[in-house]
């Protein structure tokens, strides 16, 4: 697979809503290219073409990396934020992920 940020690669997902289901078309295509086809294999790869706050959010779902199917529709039905890039006063805002925090007591 090509590195990150490379000719041919998805641009970083930040965890915007409107370019989860594109994100997630080049990297099908990108599998097919590169004849991917494990499943953790894929998984390990989606992860590299994400932001840091985004793959850290992705890893946090309880079966992660198990079944790659089960985590991109888990990932193109999140209530993603519009605007997941942080500034230097502002963290991103990932509704799912405080839900998450909010029920195991963190």
């Amino acid at each position: 697979m090509p590195v990150r940020k490379t000719k041919n690669t998805p641009r970083t997902f930040r965890g915007d809503a409107h370019s989860v289901e594109y994100f997630l078309d080049h990297l099908e295509q990108l599998f097919a290219q590169h004849r991917i086809t494990d499943s953790q294999e894929k998984c390990r790869h989606l992860i590299k073409y994400c932001s840091h706050n985004v793959e850290g959010f992705i890893k946090l779902f309880p079966t992660f990396g198990e079944d790659y199917e089960s985590d991109s529709e888990d990932i193109a039905s999140l209530p993603l934020t519009t605007t997941c890039t942080a500034t230097a006063t502002q963290q991103p805002h990932f509704p799912i992920a405080s839900a998450l925090q909010h029920a195991s007591g963190s």
